[in-house]
């Protein structure tokens, strides 16, 4: 059975999430500090380790074979931007 969870974002420009197989990635938005991911998922299908890469406003990017997720509002006011490796 499906449910949404929520994943506290590591403060890295690269990262892995350990998700269940073909997740549906809902938001991300900022809870006191810190940037969240809420993902629906079935937990009881296969476990997969996904990357995923933040990005700063401003400079140059390679997006290639990422797909963008959301972005998100810091509370010091800096924007990041999350994509996904493109295997969702």
């Amino acid at each position: 059975m499906k449910a949404i969870y929520k994943f506290r974002l590591p403060h890295k420009e690269n990262f892995f999430l350990t998700l269940s197989n073909k997740p549906k990635l809902l938001k991300v938005a900022v809870q006191g500090d810190s940037a969240n991911l809420w993902v629906e998922l079935d937990p009881d299908n296969i476990i997969i380790s996904y990357r995923f890469k933040v990005f700063m406003t401003g400079p140059n990017i390679d997006v290639v074979g990422l797909r963008y997720v959301d972005s998100f509002e810091l509370p010091n006011g800096i924007v990041g931007h999350l994509y996904v490796e493109d295997c969702i």
